[in-house]
């Protein structure tokens, strides 16, 4: 069995929406777009991390798919499952969409500071 036939960690996909409150007040909120999508969660190496450091953006991760999923730069990932439960990572950029010979749609995220996955604890 490959890779691409097992994806290890199951995510949901979020965009953040504004929203009017009844006070008439907006606010910002994460609006579900996919829910236990399969997905594989890597740390991103520290040639990536060096690469984002030089154009002043921060990545922890890279996620990948077996189909284009549409994220942007702004949309979270939030994990499902262990060891990443509870955490939300923050679509940075893409990321290299190669796997042998089929492909991965990929993309570089950075945990939230806010957020710490309970396997961390």
């Amino acid at each position: 069995m490959s890779l691409l036939d097992n994806l290890e960690h199951t995510v949901d996909l979020k965009r953040p929406v504004v929203v009017t409150d009844a006070a008439g007040a907006q606010r910002q909120t994460l609006s579900t777009r996919s829910s236990g999508v399969s997905a594989w969660v890597q740390n991103a190496s520290m040639n990536e991390r060096a690469a984002f450091d030089k154009i002043d953006k921060k990545i922890t991760h890279k996620v990948f798919f077996t189909t284009d999923r549409g994220l942007l730069p702004g949309d979270y990932i939030v994990p499902t499952d262990a060891p990443f439960a509870d955490a939300q990572l923050i679509v940075r950029a893409d990321a290299e969409r190669s796997a042998g010979k089929n492909v991965l749609f990929g993309v570089f995220v950075e945990l939230e500071p806010n957020t710490v996955p309970t396997s961390y604890l």
